[in-house]
């Protein structure tokens, strides 16, 4: 009896799929004392974090434009 393996291409989906469960994302009213590269009358700002582990320090953050839905990282910042 032979079991049925998965491709690498099959397990990268699974592993972002797994991923996107686990991602925690929350809006950033306004932006932390120092981020460069960020135009809050553009864009949108998050913070996220993986399974719910809340970090003390540096926090990471992602963009998302108002004009265009246009999603981009801005990089850690913090402690």
């Amino acid at each position: 009896m032979s079991v049925a393996k998965i491709t690498k291409d099959e397990a990268k989906k699974l592993g972002q799929e797994f991923l996107c469960k686990n991602i925690e994302i929350e809006h950033c009213p306004s932006p932390p004392h120092g981020l460069y590269g960020f135009d809050a009358n553009k864009e949108y700002l998050f913070t996220f974090r993986l399974f719910g582990h809340v970090s003390i320090g540096s926090s990471e953050y992602i963009a998302v434009s108002i004009a265009t839905g246009a999603v981009r990282y801005v990089g850690h910042h913090g402690e």
